[in-house]
C-alpha cells in the first residue's frame, strides 16, 4: 500500500494525498509498464535461450530444460525490470504527482510546496511502484 511520509502529515489531509497517492502511482507505473516489461522480458529469453544452449547441450530430457529454462526467464525478466524501471518510474511519477498536486495548489506561491510534496511522495512509494512492475514481468515472462 501507498505511503504518505509523517512530515506531510498537516498537508496530507489540506491536499487529499490520500486519494492522490494511489492515483499517482497507478498511472506512473501504467505509464512505464508495457515498454519496461517487454524490454525485459525479450532481453531474458534471448539471455536464457543462449544460456540453455550452452549449459544444457548434453541434458537429454527435455522436460527438464523446459523447466530450467521457464525458471531463468522469469527471474532474468524481473530482475531486469526491477533494475530498469526506477528513473524512468521516478521521472513518471514525480511528473504525475506534481501535476496532480498543481491543480490542489493552484497558487505560483506554492510551486515550491509540490515540488517538495512530489519529491518526498515519490521516495516514499517508488519502491512500491518498482515492486509491482517486477512482478508484472515475472508473470509475463
Amino acid at each position: 500500500s501507498v505511503q504518505i511520509n509523517a512530515t506531510l502529515a498537516g498537508l496530507a489531509e489540506r491536499l487529499g494525498l490520500k486519494s492522490l497517492v494511489p492515483a499517482a502511482v497507478e498511472r506512473g507505473v501504467t505509464e512505464i509498464l508495457s515498454p519496461v516489461v517487454e524490454r525485459s522480458v525479450t532481453i531474458a529469453c534471448y539471455t536464457t535461450m543462449e544460456l540453455l544452449m550452452k549449459d544444457f547441450a548434453l541434458e537429454p530430457d527435455e522436460g527438464r530444460m523446459r523447466k530450467a529454462a521457464h525458471l531463468m526467464v522469469s527471474s532474468l525478466a524481473g530482475s531486469l525490470a526491477l533494475v530498469t524501471c526506477k528513473d524512468p518510474l521516478r521521472v513518471a511519477l514525480t511528473a504525475t504527482l506534481r501535476a496532480l498536486l498543481t491543480n490542489q495548489l493552484p497558487s505560483a506561491n506554492d510551486a515550491g510546496v509540490v515540488e517538495q510534496v512530489a519529491a518526498v511522495v515519490c521516495n516514499d512509494n517508488l519502491d512500491l511502484g518498482c515492486a509491482i512492475i517486477e512482478r508484472a514481468a515475472t508473470d509475463k515472462a
